[in-house]
């Protein structure tokens, strides 16, 4: 049954690409990959450079029915970017092998608070 399939992701950047990433345990949502819901995954793999293409790929028993897929966002902490995958398209056989290419980068914006010591002086 496709509903129980297992879909991993890999994203493919300048330097190399990453490992099979399961997407099955969303940090935010008990079952992810359901149709109107946003699912938030982190993973930790070696630098790959600048992401470039995502891919997805199943464990032999298919995709989910009608997995339409909206956007991926990547978020690189280190590199203080955003890779946008915008795909709007429901995901099959043929597309997952081709893969998807970046279609925006965003900067993060990070902002640090950092208290001032007050000494009394005497």
């Amino acid at each position: 049954e496709n509903e129980e399939s297992a879909v991993f992701l890999t994203l493919i950047g300048k330097k190399n690409e990453t490992k099979k990433f399961l997407l099955q345990y969303a940090d935010n949502t008990i079952h992810p990959l359901q149709s109107n819901q946003i699912d938030i995954f982190h993973f930790i793999d070696q630098d790959i450079g600048v992401p470039k293409m995502v891919k997805f790929s199943h464990d032999g028993r298919g995709f989910p029915d009608n997995w339409y897929l909206t956007n991926i966002e990547v978020t690189i902490p280190y590199r203080n970017k955003i890779f946008k995958f915008d795909i709007n398209e429901l995901i099959d056989e043929e597309k997952a092998r081709i893969g998807y290419p970046v279609t925006d980068i965003k900067g993060i914006l990070s902002v640090f608070i950092i208290p001032r010591s007050i000494s009394s002086s005497g």
